[in-house]
């Protein structure tokens, strides 16, 4: 099975911990299962940072500033996608960027758009790499 994609990674990764985990509480692994349990637990993490960043790279992309009212963020009443993604994650302005920035090096390069309930097009948005707050 080919778990490079990030969903596929994660539904992976969520499937072990759960199979370690079924009918018993932490507290009732020995010790081989329980160090087994904490590397699956970070396993599933990562893979979890690695769809959050794709998912904020896509966001971003789709909360352009080309779009005007019609990108994401601002449909949802933020005025970028900086402040919407700080909305939804509860992370630092600078974590968020990360998060864009990292999303951009895992994806290729996305035109702003937007999602299945609008249409939209128009130039890459520069979020990750402006100081001003994202798109």
């Amino acid at each position: 099975m080919d778990v490079n994609a990030p969903s596929d990674r994660l539904r992976v990764e969520s499937e072990r911990v759960v199979e370690l985990l079924t009918g018993r509480e932490c507290e009732a692994l020995d010790d081989r299962e329980l160090v087994g349990l904490m590397s699956e637990i970070t396993a599933a993490r990562n893979a979890l940072d690695v769809l959050t960043a794709c998912a904020a790279r896509v966001i971003d992309a789709r909360s352009a500033r080309e779009l005007g009212g019609a990108g994401l963020a601002q449909r949802q009443g933020h005025r970028n996608a900086t402040e919407l993604l700080q909305t939804l994650t509860g992370r630092s302005r600078r974590e968020v960027l990360r998060a864009v920035k990292t999303g951009g090096d895992l994806l290729p390069p996305l035109p702003p758009a937007v999602g299945h309930d609008g249409d939209g097009s128009g130039a890459e948005s520069r979020a990750a790499s402006e100081d001003g707050g994202g798109s």
